[in-house]
């Protein structure tokens, strides 16, 4: 019979990673200071991995927590990211593993009223695992993140946090949906020293449109003098212009509109 686990989730993970020797494989659209401080308690050798969200505006909202993310990818985890995830799973050494409704946040863990069902059957949880590596068979693979680009975050979010102001934030409330962020001058210009390289050079490209929606072409137009300038070498400039808007998207600043069209998310 399956074993239902309801408020506090977290109870049933931390009795059920005790003797977490090998992995922990965790999906989580929202993660907060519940899932390092979790992890911290296993050993070294334990491989640790997260499929979550990017979107800056779920941390700037106060959905998601980026230090907890940072203290999670300190600790050696690795970091994937899709669009729109959703989806709750917690697997412990193939041999246990919980599908819920809980996310991996002190609200997700101890306060909200979850459910979810837990499993034994080795291959079912195999079949899981496959299915989180895979980002739940998204038509985009998932976005790795090193620590460095985890870290560097940090000033976005905090630039993004101003715009919306307080009474727009709302800490531990998970289901919290920005859709679009007013920026003036000052705040794109804060925006943009938080990120570098080809990133930046895409994001100026896409802030500089005229309009909010614009196509693959507007945006690699605006970027072919910005990229003679700081990448004069490069021999593949549409494609690394294209990768970029693809990282833009998952960060949430961006939207793809089918037909090489794209949408920011960003009002200047």
């Amino acid at each position: 019979m399956p074993e239902f686990v309801i408020t506090p989730t977290g109870q049933w993970l931390e009795e059920s990673t005790r003797g977490c020797k090998d992995r922990f494989l965790v999906s989580s659209p929202y993660v907060g200071s519940f899932l390092p401080r979790l992890t911290a308690r296993m050993r070294p050798t334990v491989q640790k991995s997260l499929l979550t969200r990017a979107d800056l505006r779920d941390f700037a909202a106060g959905a998601s927590d980026i230090d907890a993310l940072c203290k999670f990818a300190r600790q050696g985890a690795l970091v994937h990211s899709i669009l729109g995830l959703h989806a709750k799973a917690y697997i412990v050494d193939d041999k246990r593993a919980l599908v819920t409704s809980a996310n991996a946040t002190n609200g997700g863990m101890r306060r909200n009223w979850e459910c979810g069902v837990a499993l034994e059957d080795p291959a079912r949880i195999q079949e899981l695992a496959e299915l989180l590596a895979s980002g739940f068979r998204s038509p985009q693979p998932p976005e790795v993140w090193t620590l460095a680009e985890l870290e560097s975050l940090r000033e976005p979010v905090g630039v993004l946090q101003k715009q919306l102001g307080p009474l727009r934030r709302v800490r531990d409330v998970e289901d919290a949906r920005i859709t679009a962020i007013k920026l003036g001058r000052r705040a794109q210009k804060d925006l943009l020293t938080g990120f570098s390289g080809w990133l930046r050079l895409t994001l100026e490209a896409v802030l500089s449109q005229p309009g909010d929606s614009f196509s693959l072409d507007e945006v690699f137009a605006t970027c072919v003098p910005l990229i003679a300038a700081r990448f004069p070498g490069n021999r593949h400039p549409r494609p690394k212009v294209r990768q970029q808007l693809q990282r833009l998207r998952a960060l949430g600043l961006v939207e793809f509109l089918g037909g090489a069209r794209y949408r920011r998310n960003l009002h200047t």
